[in-house]
């Protein structure tokens, strides 16, 4: 089964308080987005990547991307206001690509996996481990367990409860699952949008729940670009 990845790179980054989305933000060299593309573009089982991007900044992402060097990158598309709209801009547009293989061998589905260009640090390491799960399990999600001890606060920061540690993780990306099981997980989202999902596991675990996630352990290296102090070298 062949595998996809859909990079959403379409948040505007305010929380950083940039003048342009912080994945066009420069790291070592390169801009978040770059890293993130080229990790994917180099390994050996990803057959083709799609970047999600805000409508404002396509023509940007082109001229970044340079895609006649990147032979992987399918198409750069628009994103949503919120992750939702993102990642099922992505499924669609991936969808519709199903079936058009090169040797003409008719393919009903596939393999997609989501993850954040604000992760500029995935490892080759972490996308084999989710592609390999994949062979046994319909979806899956990068996660890595939590060390500190976890409270959960009323609405006036006071201290209710505090869940056992070793049932705790800590959720990364990429997330990933069969095509089908992601649209129809994200078309009930559309249809009844009760609940807010805030990464694309969720959406599965409250519209899909017969649909079991396994955990695929990621790395403390994977780490997310949320502060203008994530941007020092290290």
């Amino acid at each position: 089964m062949q595998n996809f990845v859909a990079i959403l790179a379409a948040g505007k980054g305010s929380r950083m308080g940039l003048s342009q989305p912080k994945q066009f933000e420069m790291l070592n060299g390169k801009t978040i987005l770059e890293h993130s593309v080229d990790t994917f573009e180099k390994h050996p089982n990803i057959h083709g990547i799609y970047v999600v991007v805000h409508r404002d900044f396509i023509d940007n992402t082109r001229r970044l991307l340079n895609i006649r060097n990147r032979p992987k990158i399918i198409e750069i598309i628009a994103g949503g206001e919120e992750r939702t709209d993102s990642s099922y801009a992505a499924i669609s547009a991936i969808e519709s690509h199903v079936g058009e293989t090169p040797r003409g061998r008719p393919m009903t589905d596939c393999n997609l996996l989501i993850h954040d260009a604000a992760r500029p640090f995935i490892t080759h390491k972490i996308i084999t481990r989710t592609i390999d799960a994949l062979k046994n399990h319909s979806a899956v999600s990068v996660a890595i367990p939590a060390t500190d001890t976890i409270y959960i606060c009323d609405n006036e920061n006071k201290i209710e409860s505090s869940p056992k540690r070793d049932r705790v993780y800590l959720a990364q990306t990429p997330q990933a699952a069969r095509l089908s099981i992601f649209k129809q997980a994200f078309e009930l989202t559309r249809k009844n949008p009760q609940h807010i999902a805030t990464d694309d596991a969720n959406v599965i675990l409250n519209y899909f729940p017969e649909v079991k996630i396994h955990i695929v352990l990621g790395d403390i290296i994977n780490r997310k670009i949320t502060f203008k102090e994530d941007l020092k070298e290290r």
